[in-house]
């Protein structure tokens, strides 16, 4: 039967680690000469998902940190033009109409548009 290896990094060094499957059906992991793990192929199922939810943790737990530092942070306290603090979506919607009505009438004034557009809200 083959033998697969690999040499696992960790904080007290580096492990041999082997596995190599028995021909009773069962799994020998060795971790170099520590200890050797003798199970059958259910427990090697558990073990396989175990690492493999840890690793998963793992990977959720760094996406999550960079997600955080590539997050921006609006400051707080910031005031709206209605005088509180942060917008709701209707504010939000009113503000952008404001502002698409403001630039409206300074292209009037530049020449640049007519007051008659083909702007629905003048439908």
């Amino acid at each position: 039967m083959p033998v697969r290896k690999v040499v696992i990094n960790h904080d007290g060094g580096a492990h041999n680690v082997e596995a190599v499957t028995n021909s009773d059906g069962t799994v020998s992991i060795y971790f170099g000469a520590s200890f050797t793990l003798r199970v059958d192929e259910e427990n090697v199922d558990k073990l396989r998902y175990l690492i493999s939810e840890v690793s998963r943790d793992l990977m959720i737990s760094r996406a999550a940190s960079q997600d955080e530092q590539d997050t921006v942070e609006l400051p707080r306290g910031h005031e709206t033009s209605r005088g509180h603090v942060g917008w709701t979506e209707d504010e939000f919607i009113q503000d952008g109409i404001d502002a698409r009505e403001k630039l409206k009438v300074e292209r009037m004034m530049k020449g640049t548009a007519s007051p008659i557009s083909n702007d629905p809200i003048d439908w």
